[in-house]
C-alpha cells in the first residue's frame, strides 16, 4: 500500500506486505490483510501516523485459513472480516473475536449498516448467489435479494433504505433496491460493472467499468425516487496498464467527495491503491495517473483517505 502527496509527486510504501485497505471512519487508521508467520493472511491495523505500528488482530483462532475484506464499523469499534467460512466481527483495538454465524458457509463483501446494528454481504448459499444480512450482534441470516444470478458488492445508504449491488449471468446489471417497499431498478449491461457505491443523498450510483472498451473508468449514474434516471456518465480516463478492478466509496462526511478503491498490476506484482478525489462538482477527467496513498489531510481526515489523486482533472 503506498502514499502521495495529495497534490502529487513521488509515490512512497506506506504498509509492506500488504493488500485491500480498508480506512476507518475517521480517517486515522487502516485496517488491510496481511501474510503471518505461517503465510496465511490475517486482518490487522495500523495507526496512519505510524503504520510501521501495525499489529495483528486476527489469528490462527479466529477463522478457518485465510482472513479477508475488513470492513469497519462505522463507530470505528470494530471489524468485519470473512474467512475461508463463516463471518466474523473483532475488535479494532484488538482481542477476541466472535464468529457472527456458524453454518460454515462462503461469505464475502460484509458491510455495515450506518446504525451499526446489521450486517450485509454476499454468499453463496441455498444453491443460489445472493445477498444476505445478519444482526452485528450475531444470528441466524436472512435473505435480502432473490439470487436469480450472481449478486455481490452490497453498498448501503446511510439512512438504511436503500440497496445497490451488482449482478451477472448472461449479463451484467446495476441494480437498486429499496429496502423498504421492494422497488428494484436497474441497468442491464453487456459489460462488466463491478463495486457501485450509493452517495450519502442517494442522488448518485458511482460504479466500475468496462462500457466503453477493455479499460475500467469511473461512472456515475444518476437516482431519483430511487429510479435509475437517464444513462450513466464517465468520471475518468484510467489510462495505468492492467487494471483489474475499480471501487468507488463516499467519504463518510462532506458527500461531494468521491473516492475509490481499485487493484492494479504493476509488472509482476499487485498493488492496492486508492485513488480519485472530486470535489463539488464532479469533473469529467481526461488523463490520470494512479499512484499511492494520501493518508490524511489538514482540513479533514476522513475526508481525504486516498491513495492516489487525478494528475490533471
Amino acid at each position: 500500500i503506498w502514499k502521495t502527496p495529495l497534490l502529487g509527486g513521488s509515490a512512497s510504501l506506506l504498509v509492506p506486505k500488504a493488500t485491500s485497505p480498508s480506512l476507518s471512519p475517521d480517517g486515522t487508521r487502516i485496517a488491510f490483510v496481511r501474510p503471518d508467520p505461517t503465510g496465511d493472511d490475517r486482518i490487522a491495523v495500523a495507526s496512519l501516523d505510524d503504520p510501521d505500528s501495525a499489529t495483528f488482530v486476527t489469528d490462527e483462532e479466529d477463522g478457518l485459513w485465510s482472513h479477508r475484506d475488513p470492513a469497519w464499523s462505522p463507530d470505528g469499534k470494530s471489524i468485519c472480516y470473512a474467512a475461508q467460512r463463516n463471518l466474523w466481527v473483532v475488535p479494532a483495538d484488538g482481542g477476541d473475536a466472535r464468529k457472527l454465524v456458524s453454518d460454515d458457509e462462503y461469505y464475502a463483501d460484509p458491510v455495515w449498516s450506518s446504525d451499526n446494528k446489521t450486517i450485509y454481504f454476499s454468499s453463496y448459499r441455498q444453491e443460489v448467489a445472493a445477498l444476505w444480512r445478519v444482526p452485528a450482534k450475531g444470528g441466524q441470516p436472512t435473505r435480502v435479494t432473490v439470487g436469480t444470478s450472481a449478486e455481490q458488492s452490497p453498498s448501503v445508504s446511510r439512512d438504511g433504505s436503500r440497496l445497490v449491488y451488482a449482478s451477472s449471468r448472461d449479463n451484467h446489471f446495476l441494480i437498486l433496491l429499496d429496502l423498504e417497499t421492494g422497488r428494484r431498478s436497474d441497468i442491464n449491461e453487456d459489460c462488466e460493472i463491478s463495486m457501485p457505491a450509493i452517495s450519502p443523498d442517494k442522488s448518485r450510483l458511482a460504479f466500475g467499468s468496462d462500457r466503453q472498451g477493455s479499460r475500467f473508468d469511473l461512472w456515475v449514474q444518476s437516482v431519483r425516487d430511487a429510479e435509475l434516471i437517464g444513462t450513466p456518465r464517465r468520471l475518468t480516463g484510467i489510462s495505468a496498464v492492467g487494471t483489474l478492478q475499480v471501487r468507488p466509496l463516499y467519504p463518510r462526511c462532506f458527500p461531494e467527495l468521491l473516492y475509490l478503491i481499485r487493484t492494479s498490476v504493476v509488472g509482476t506484482s499487485a498493488v492496492s491503491m486508492i485513488c480519485l478525489i472530486f470535489s463539488r462538482q464532479l469533473v469529467h477527467s481526461t488523463r490520470t495517473s494512479v499512484v499511492g496513498m494520501f493518508p490524511k489531510s489538514p482540513i479533514c481526515k476522513a475526508c481525504f483517505p486516498v491513495l492516489s489523486l487525478l494528475t490533471r482533472l
